[in-house]
């Protein structure tokens, strides 16, 4: 079936276990609604990324979503794309991905970054990636990550929460922050740092550098014009294929637009990545 192995330790509530996995294929629908509907002369687009990098970004999300890079995306075919996103074949990849909640048992002691705090800040999630394990990713998921939703949460909040800041199309506002921000999103950024799923992209080995790891990776921006490379604030400023935010910022900012049937505006300054939390997290840079 292609999938992830899911591990969690044995108190981990159904709740959690239904988030992560719900989690993965809001992750995988992102990238498919982003490269479906893709426009590289669209200004959210031209916000997060450079014109001519438009072909190597739909590509990246083609390949999330296990779309042949060649296939044809036009008015008659998109809605086709999208409506059969529960039985669309999963990456072969996938079986090679395990995410856990909390970190993964066998990290060793100093890779496991769930509950540590750098510069005053514990990550939401991190990917480990190692020559010893190949072509195969472990992505932990941490415990501030819960606090966000799925995507059909904010879209179908229910009564309780109808017309709340951060729930259905009208409390997200009209420009992007993290009141779009899922689990998936999260997630879907961590994916950016797993070079196997990605190193067949067409000049993924041009565009992107290597890291420290000794391979060209999709990374986390260190600073210090803008401080960092997370949020929408900061990846507008940025434009990067080589940031893994980026390509969060606009699945989320594309993913609303085609489900709210408007365009949202950019970012405007650093509170609107507290919109949802009042926090502001950094993602643990890939191992």
């Amino acid at each position: 079936a292609n999938q992830p192995e899911f591990i969690w330790p044995d108190d981990t509530t159904e709740e959690i276990q239904q988030a992560v996995q719900q989690a993965f294929r809001d992750a995988v629908t992102l990238a498919r609604v982003a490269a479906a509907t893709f426009d590289h002369c669209e200004d959210v687009f031209l916000r997060y990324f450079k014109q001519i990098d438009g072909v190597f970004v739909q590509n990246v999300f083609k390949t999330v979503a296990n779309m042949p890079l060649t296939a044809k995306i036009d008015d008659g075919t998109v809605i086709d794309i999208l409506s059969s996103a529960d039985v669309h074949e999963m990456s072969p990849l996938f079986n090679h991905l395990v995410l856990s909640v909390g970190n993964h048992p066998d990290l060793p002691s100093t890779k496991k970054l769930c509950g540590k705090s750098e510069n005053g800040m514990t990550p939401l999630a991190f990917t480990f990636l190692s020559h010893a394990l190949g072509d195969w990713a472990w992505i932990s998921l941490c415990e501030d990550v819960w606090q966000y939703p799925s995507l059909e949460q904010i879209y179908d909040p229910g009564e309780a929460r109808k017309g709340k800041q951060g729930w259905g199309c009208d409390g997200l506002g009209d420009h992007d922050s993290e009141l779009m921000t899922t689990i998936g999103g999260v997630l879907l950024h961590e994916l950016m740092h797993w070079t196997s799923l990605l190193e067949n992209v067409p000049n993924f080995d041009d565009l992107i550098e290597e890291g420290e790891i000794g391979f060209p990776q999709i990374g986390d921006f260190p600073g210090p014009d803008p401080p960092d490379g997370y949020g929408t604030f900061h990846a507008k400023q940025l434009k990067s294929v080589e940031n893994a935010d980026n390509y969060r910022c606009y699945a989320e900012s594309k993913y609303w637009q085609y489900k709210c049937g408007h365009t949202f505006k950019e970012s405007m300054n650093l509170a609107d990545d507290l919109a949802r939390t009042g926090t502001r997290f950094e993602p643990a840079p890939p191992e």
